[in-house]
């Protein structure tokens, strides 16, 4: 077969075989563990090189390897309506062993205590300290925030949230915040204005909005209602200084909205500042929504994202970094109310779906908790973490846990067959596969068969304007490579940013920029680009011997 029938005949393969992306999968050792209730990436606890996990269930936490996801410590509560893990942080180093601690939340069932929090060593991972709220009912320890040390004493601060709290109101909530010093003391209280506001029920630190050098505490209220029916159109809070006067409250859209049961910050306008960002979910029917607001003021909505009816799209949202190469950072968003619940990446600004993550069992609780991950493969981005503490049904809950991967058409891009090698400018783009360039700055294209292998006897260079999209990377069998640029000709609906660069041998309805390339192959713009872009560029090559395989990928990044 003639080099270039093959190249056609690969292009034919590459939209059968899809990559997955599933790093873990933990499953509850009970059950009725519920694991997965709360989820947070941790740092290297088993000093193996590599960052690991902390996963809440009902009555147990548990550490797992970031490596392979094992077991590396398990906390047990007395029993099921101990509720511990129901929320979990980071405190910093308690015990001053250089070694940061964590804090887990037990706000126990209303018929079994006031609720506690236990402090535990992140080296030796016994308890240091436990915090005991007063009254039954209160749910101390519903939410956590760790904001470092506030009073400059050398110990670590710990905001609790009390949402059940009727200190000052019936069930208005209650923030405590309190000192983690070998002696802890309860520092400052924040409390609910209204019956029935649930304030305490979600936790977030945006860092210093109003310059006073002191962080902020946002505090979710979604029972809140100025009217006293329908209840639940929410409130967010936001504080000065954690310990100080409110600086600004935002309410939901509509009465039963629940705006405020989760949060999450990020700067998403790029200033420096951190935004906001809320989960309404929504009662019954009513469909949910995530609202990202401005940090700095005038704080108004910079973007709101809406689900579909009934699925409690907001349930559960987090700040995972920029999954598709657009420079801002994106959401992850759990909508576990639907019979299979459903968890996406969006792109705040667009409302894009970048992702879909669809659930797999009936009334599981797919997307009850999602979570930036910790960064397991060195890339630069959070990997995505994901639950479903219902799994696999409500008879027996013992909760699922799964981490995937982050954009991994960004990071790196794919590295080809080692058959081919493609260069932009004689460069690789090292382990982002990226080469920068500065506006209108010449530069240069060449491939060739890579040191060693068979020279090659045709080839086609596909490009695209941006990076890949994340759903598409091609792990093609034999050792032909992975495919991040989908071909032309094999995607004709993506014309719009697909071009062929070049080709050695005409390729049907996809005409090339440079047609009849010979090889080896250069070619230079001396130009440069007039305008800021980002571009990624593969090859599909064939030697002289018919043996195809894939080039490396490169973006080249105009800047």
């Amino acid at each position: 077969m003639k080099p270039v029938a093959q190249i056609a005949l690969l292009l034919a393969l590459l939209p059968l075989v899809q990559a997955q992306f599933l790093s873990h999968e933990l499953l509850g050792a009970g059950p009725h563990t519920r694991l997965g209730s709360s989820l947070l990436g941790v740092g290297d606890h088993d000093l193996d090189g590599v960052p690991d996990l902390l996963c809440g269930g009902q009555g147990r936490v548990e550490l797992r390897s970031g490596r392979d996801g094992s077991l590396i410590h398990g906390w047990d509560g007395p029993g099921l309506a101990d509720d511990l893990g129901a929320s979990l942080a980071v405190v910093g180093d308690v015990d001053q062993d250089g070694i940061v601690d964590f804090a887990f939340g037990a706000p126990e069932l209303p018929s079994s205590g006031p609720g506690r929090v236990e402090i535990v060593s992140g080296f030796h991972f016994q308890t240091l300290q436990t915090l005991v709220g007063s009254l039954g009912g209160d749910r101390f320890g519903q939410a956590l925030a760790g904001p470092g040390d506030l009073d400059a004493d050398g110990y670590p601060e710990l905001v609790v949230g009390l949402p059940g709290s009727s200190s000052s109101g019936f069930l208005t909530g209650r923030v405590e915040i309190w000192s983690l010093a070998p002696t802890p003391m309860l520092l400052a209280t924040q409390v609910g204005a209204l019956p029935n506001d649930d304030f305490g029920a979600s936790l977030a630190l945006p860092g210093d909005l109003d310059g006073d050098g002191n962080p902020e505490l946002l505090v979710g209220a979604p029972g809140a209602n100025p009217l006293p029916f329908p209840p639940g159109t929410g409130v967010v809070h936001l504080f000065s200084g954690v310990t100080g006067p409110m600086l600004e409250s935002f309410l939901g859209s509509s009465p039963g909205a629940r705006f405020g049961a989760s949060l999450a910050v990020g700067d998403f306008d790029l200033d420096g500042i951190q935004d906001l960002v809320a989960g309404a979910p929504g009662i019954g029917t009513l469909p949910g929504q995530v609202v990202v607001i401005r940090g700095m003021a005038p704080r108004l909505p910079l973007a709101t994202l809406s689900g579909q009816a009934g699925e409690s799209f907001g349930q559960a949202v987090a700040v995972v970094g920029d999954q598709n190469g657009d420079g801002f950072p994106d959401l992850l968003i759990g909508a576990p109310g639907s019979p299979f619940g459903n968890v996406g990446v969006f792109d705040a600004f667009s409302s894009t779906r970048l992702l879909d993550f669809p659930g797999s069992q009936a009334l599981s609780g797919w997307g009850g908790q999602v979570a930036a991950g910790p960064d397991l493969d060195a890339d630069g981005r959070p990997e995505l973490m994901m639950s479903s503490p219902g799994h696999p049904g409500p008879a027996t809950p013992r909760g699922r846990v799964a981490i995937f991967m982050a954009n991994p058409a960004l990071s790196p891009l794919a590295a080809g067959a080692a058959a081919a090698e493609f260069l932009i400018d004689g460069a690789d783009g090292g382990s982002l596969r990226r080469v920068d360039r500065g506006i209108a700055q010449p530069f240069s294209f060449s491939l060739a068969a890579a040191p060693g292998a068979p020279a090659l006897g045709a080839f086609a260079l596909f490009g695209m304007l941006g990076v890949p999209p994340w759903t598409f990377r091609l792990s093609l069998p034999f050792g032909l490579g992975d495919a991040v640029v989908p071909p032309c000709p094999a995607l004709p609906t993506w014309n719009g940013i697909l071009f062929t660069v070049a080709a050695s041998q005409p390729l049907g309805a996809c005409v090339p920029l440079v047609p009849n390339a010979s090889l080896p192959w250069l070619a230079t713009d001396s130009d440069g680009l007039g305008v800021a872009a980002t571009f990624t560029f593969q090859a599909v090559c064939a030697d002289i011997n018919g043996s195809l395989s894939l080039s490396n990928a490169v973006s080249l990044r105009v800047r």
